[in-house]
This record gives C-alpha cells, structure tokens and sequence, in this order.
C-alpha cells in the first residue's frame, strides 16, 4: 500500500482563556490535570470539566481520546515488549488502573455525565457551546474549525492545545493507504498518473490538496496565493481538495501558508506522539473482533458509571467473550 497521507493525531483541545482568567497553567502530571478540572467544575453547574466521544474509541486506536485517563493502558491486542507475544490489553494491569481512573473521575462529576452515549458530533458541539473546560480531539485543521464554532457562542473564548502530561503521549494513527488491483490492466499506468502525480510536489499534489484553480484557490491583489471561500459554505475557506494540506507524506512546498492555529496543534502532536502500530489481522480475529469489542465498550461503560468495580468488570469480560479471546491470541501468537 502507498500511504495517502499522514495518519493524523488528536491532542486535548482546553478553553485557554478560562485557564488564563483562572491563572492556570499547562497542567504537567495527572494530579494537576484533576486539580485543573475540579477548578472548571467550579465555574457553574452547568459546566463540563472534559468531554469526550465515548469512554473507549470506536475503532483503533481505541485509546486515541481521554489520553489523561488511559495513559499506558491500551484496549487492544497488541504484542507486550517484554515477553515478544500479544496479550489482549484489556485484562492488563493498566487498563485496570485506567478504569479505575475514569471511574473516579465521573464519581466526581469531572467527566462528561452523557460520556457513554456521547458520538464526535455531539462531543464537538458540548465544547462549541462554551460550557466544556476541554476535550481530546485531532490536531491541525480542527484547531480552527473548533474555535471558530466556540466564537459564535463565546467571542472572547480561545482554544489552545495542551502539551500532554508526564504519565501519557498522543497517538499518531498509522496512514490509510491506497493498493493497486492485481486485476488492473495498467498497474503502471495507474501508478504513475494517480498515486504518483497526487504526490508529486507540484501540480498533482496542488489539485488534489487544495483543488482547482480559480474555484478552490487563486491569487490575492498581491498575487498571493489563498484560498477562496467554499461554494458549500461562503462563510469559510475551502480548506482540503482530498488531502489535508499538513498531513503531506512528501516535502511539498504549499503556496497557501497554514493559520498559525494549526501549526500550533501539530507543533504538540508532532513533539509529543507516538505512532500506533498497525493492526493486524487474521480470519480468527475477523471472526471474533466485533463481538470482543462490543463487549470491551460494554463493560467500560458499566465499570464507568459505577454499575460494577473494576475487578467485577473484567471478570465479566472474561466469562463472555474469554474464549473468543483465546482464539484471537491462538492466532496472532501462532
């Protein structure tokens, strides 16, 4: 496969002019980062310390939001560096640490009490609304999109990203990536005039990042080069043709300059991340994943809202999909 474009990351997005109206600093440890949320509740009834979509991802990298809470703990299978084989992350020391954390947190009413029914959209439009203190979503462009929809709510309000604290790091998602058919005709063809042209540093890569000229971008009074407003929205810039402009996988020199916004969210993620391996696959796991996953957001869910404790949690994970994980980890360690 030839990659797309980067993967992209998220970082945790945080009102930065209640941190400054509070005297607030980048939180450095988990501890000053509950400090920091308690301080939001503080504000109002009304207030949302952190949202997020969901207690658990929907699709891997599960642990990709709520990067405070999860820490080193990770959902998935994955393969554990010290023993070389993979371990199904959910019943590892960490996840029960994190459990325990998320629990906490929501006992305490810092997050988000519609957490586990919450989708992005709602998420993003809680924290548009001006009532959310910060949530954990993707670096770049968004960091504009989500202050630009916080304005019409809040004038005054900002958006900044949070350098991540000690106990966790963002994750960068491994890219999507395009195959070529082995029933295609003209392999070469197909290469050469697509896959390569959209990457080429010039004119392909122009057309496919910021579309075409004169419709999607032109030349200012200056001559130069910008955006024109979108033709679906006239009250924004079109910003991205297919790829985003600052996941480039080439050294392309883009004529249209980045908001500063933007380059300040990738600053963060790019510092601070680490990339997510790739999934991997087998017909066991085909057959088993959706089922073990379901049932992983279930009993987050329960453990969350205090349905059950932790260790009464996992042992309910075990005892339902216990051999469904059994013969994923037959096949990922055979």
């Amino acid at each position: 496969g030839f990659p797309a474009q980067k993967g992209g990351g998220t970082v945790t997005y945080v009102r930065g002019d209640w941190m400054e109206e509070m005297g607030i600093e980048n939180p450095k440890n988990y501890d000053e980062f509950i400090d920091m949320l308690k301080k939001f509740k503080e504000r109002g009834s009304d207030i949302i310390p952190i949202t997020a979509a969901g207690a658990m991802n929907s699709e891997s990298p599960y642990n990709i939001f709520l990067r405070e809470f999860y820490q080193d703990a990770n959902p998935d299978f994955y393969k554990n560096s010290n023993s070389g084989r993979y371990v199904d992350g959910m019943t590892q020391p960490e996840m029960k640490e994190a459990l325990q954390r998320l629990q906490d947190a929501h006992k305490e009413g810092l997050l988000d009490r519609e957490i586990v029914t919450n989708d992005t959209s709602k998420a993003r439009n809680k924290f548009f609304s001006g009532n959310v203190g910060c949530f954990n979503y993707w670096a770049g462009s968004w960091s504009v999109k989500i202050e630009e929809k916080l304005h019409k709510n809040v004038p005054e309000g900002y958006v900044k990203a949070l350098k991540p604290i000690k106990e966790a790091n963002y994750i960068e998602r491994p890219s999507t990536a395009y195959s070529i058919t082995d029933k295609a005709d003209n392999k070469i063809g197909i290469y050469k005039f697509l896959i390569e042209f959209m990457h080429d540093g010039g004119d392909g890569q122009m057309l496919f990042t910021h579309g075409v000229e004169d419709i999607h971008w032109g030349k200012d009074e200056s001559g130069k080069t910008v955006a024109l407003p979108s033709r679906s929205n006239p009250d924004s810039l079109f910003d991205r043709a297919f790829f985003d402009a600052e996941l480039s996988v080439t050294d392309f020199d883009d004529p249209i300059a980045l908001d500063p916004r933007v380059k300040e969210s990738l600053d963060v993620l790019n510092k601070n991340s680490t990339l997510a391996s790739v999934p991997y696959s087998t017909n066991h796991i085909k057959e088993n994943l959706d089922k073990v996953n379901a049932t992983k957001k279930e009993i987050v869910n329960k453990i969350l809202l205090e349905e059950c404790t932790v260790d009464e949690g996992i042992a309910e994970y075990e005892s339902k999909v216990g051999d469904k994980v059994e013969e994923i980890l037959e096949a990922l360690n055979g």
